[in-house]
C-alpha cells in the first residue's frame, strides 16, 4: 500500500469524541484546497456522464416542446425517466467506489489523472510559486511555465501536419 493510500485510509477509519463520527482534519488552507479539488475531481468523474445521459434523454427540451408541455401524462412520463436515471444511492455509490479505487492509485497518478489540474494549478500551484517566486499574475507564470516545457510526444503528428 502506497503512503498515501495508506494515510487516506488512516484518515477514512478515524473516529472523534463520544459520538464516533468520521471527520477529515486538516491543518491549513493549502491541505482544505488539496483535498476538495481532489474530491471535486472524482466527483466530476461520475457527475459529468450524468448529464450526458440526461442529454439523451431530451433533458432539457423534452418538456420545452408545446405539445408535450399541455400532456400531464406525457410530463409526469419524461419526469419519471429522469428520475430513474438520477437514482441518488446509485450515483453516490459510484462515487465511493470510483474514489476507493483512485484511493489505490500512485500519488503520480493521482496528481496527473484524478486532480482538476485548472483549479488545482489555480489554487495550490500558483499561490505556492507565488509566496516563493513572488508575484506574477497566473496566466504570465503559467504561460512561462509552458514555454519551458518540452512538447508532449503525442501531438508530433499535430506539428508534422503543420509543418513545425
Amino acid at each position: 500500500m502506497s503512503k498515501i493510500a495508506a494515510t487516506i485510509q488512516r484518515i477514512k477509519e478515524e473516529r472523534v469524541g463520544q459520538t464516533g463520527k468520521r471527520l477529515l482534519l486538516v491543518e491549513g488552507s493549502d491541505d482544505v484546497t488539496a483535498f476538495s479539488i481532489f474530491l471535486e475531481k472524482v466527483l466530476w468523474s461520475v457527475i459529468n456522464p450524468l448529464w450526458s445521459g440526461l442529454r439523451a434523454l431530451g433533458f432539457k427540451e423534452a418538456l420545452l416542446d408545446v405539445d408535450k408541455a399541455q400532456d400531464d401524462t406525457v410530463i409526469q412520463t419524461i419526469l419519471n425517466e429522469w428520475h430513474k436515471f438520477l437514482e441518488p444511492q446509485q450515483i453516490f455509490e459510484a462515487f465511493q467506489t470510483l474514489h476507493a479505487t483512485v484511493n489505490t492509485k500512485e500519488v503520480s497518478e493521482q496528481l496527473h489523472r484524478w486532480i482538476h489540474g485548472k483549479l488545482f494549478y489555480q489554487s495550490v500551484v500558483h499561490p505556492a510559486l507565488d509566496q516563493l517566486l513572488g508575484q506574477k499574475t497566473a496566466e504570465e507564470r503559467r504561460l512561462k511555465i509552458f514555454r519551458t516545457r518540452t512538447l508532449p510526444d503525442d501531438l508530433a503528428p499535430l506539428w508534422a501536419m503543420l509543418g513545425l
